[in-house]
């Protein structure tokens, strides 16, 4: 465990990142990991390298390694592949085994540094040593006690998270207002300013590449996982079931009328959805989003023993994004439905897949078009 008694109210600051290194606080199984020498700022013979954070040595036994050290006092995972290809730099150049230091290694991290033979350590408890032909310890799972604080919003959540959303449907665009086209013609709305935000974040998660003014996805389901974990549920409390009077088609008349009268968005939940999508059944009663409690006042029966509506507060633009209208009624995005299907149940995470299908078909033929496009120029 890491004992650096570095405070978490603050920013970290390199300084103090290694001043826990000096004095012998972060802790690893088995082995003692200390810096011997004062942050190592001198260049190498030579060598023009002057940036490499501190020398390190590692003992393990009657055994000890020296190791040359590259510190971040960030942890995304573009500054961690920045610190990887330093450290790789530094250890040629000197003749010693790399090693990065950071506030937190994910398991992700640790599977990158694991990748390119290079060893890691943070203050939190979590860290790769790899000596080749010696030695091999890893230890994961230690929580992140210094998270980093965003520079912008979270890029999977709320308005920001429209551009998520749209790369999970599309995953190239040749700039930045392309994107905005797009949302607003699936009826979403965001400034060029959000996007350019949003997008510094996921670059920042090596979630896309920005080449000029294109954006190409990198890693698909990183994204899609990114956007699972930071799904946010309807409040329970923020619900009203009623029983509205009439046949399917007038009841959904009636849901759509209100919905345009009142200047208001209204959509299936992404559950509810679910039956637009796949095999799943759907019974009543029907589930909706709107900002709205009061939608359906003087249309329903809000004590009735027998809803067939469930109204849902829900203000996150995200969810009401890409709606489909089908059979009088707006469903949500097989995105949306995707994302509320994952944080369900096991029968609900199984059914996601066939809804991930559906979206990543679309991909699918939009890059044969593409390919095809590429191949008659």
């Amino acid at each position: 465990m890491n004992k650096s008694g570095i405070s978490r109210d603050v920013p970290l600051t390199e300084h103090q990142m290694l001043a826990s290194l000096f004095n012998g606080q972060v802790r690893f199984p088995a082995l003692d990991v200390r810096a011997r020498l004062a942050p190592f700022r001198s260049p190498a013979p030579k060598t023009s390298i002057t940036g490499a954070d501190a020398i390190v040595d590692v003992t393990w036994g009657a055994k000890t390694y020296t190791f040359v050290v590259e510190c971040k006092t960030q942890s995304t995972p573009k500054i961690i592949d920045a610190a990887i290809g330093q450290a790789t730099r530094y250890s040629q150049d000197m003749g010693l085994l790399p090693m990065i230091f950071t506030p937190y290694l994910s398991r992700e991290a640790l599977e990158r540094l694991e990748a390119a033979g290079i060893s890691g350590v943070d203050l939190s408890g979590n860290g790769i040593i790899h000596v080749p032909g010696e030695i091999f310890i890893y230890q994961s799972g230690a929580p992140n006690r210094y998270p980093s604080r965003r520079q912008g919003p979270n890029p999977y959540r709320g308005a920001s998270s429209l551009v998520a959303r749209t790369l999970a449907i599309q995953t190239e665009f040749g700039s930045s207002r392309a994107i905005e086209k797009f949302i607003a013609e699936r009826g979403g709305m965001i400034t060029q300013g959000a996007i350019s935000k949003a997008l510094n974040e996921l670059e920042d998660d090596l979630v896309i590449l920005r080449e000029q003014r294109a954006i190409r996805v990198l890693q698909y389901d990183v994204l899609l996982d990114a956007l699972v974990r930071h799904f946010e549920r309807p409040d329970p409390h923020e619900a009203r079931s009623c029983k509205v009077s009439g046949s399917p088609g007038e009841i959904q008349k009636i849901i759509v009328d209100q919905a345009i009268k009142q200047s208001e968005k209204v959509i299936v939940t992404g559950l509810g959805s679910a039956s637009h999508y796949t095999a799943m059944a759907q019974s009543p009663p029907i589930p909706i989003y709107c900002r709205r409690l009061d939608l359906l006042d003087g249309y329903a029966d809000f004590e009735s023993r027998f809803p067939n509506v469930v109204i849902k507060r829900m203000a996150d633009p995200g969810v009401y994004y890409d709606a489909h209208m089908e059979g009088g009624l707006p469903w949500a995005s097989p995105v949306q439905t995707y994302l509320e299907l994952m944080n369900g149940g096991a029968r609900d995470r199984e059914m996601a897949d066939n809804v991930r299908r559906f979206f990543s078909m679309e991909i699918g033929k939009k890059q044969s078009i593409s390919d095809e496009t590429n191949n008659n120029a």
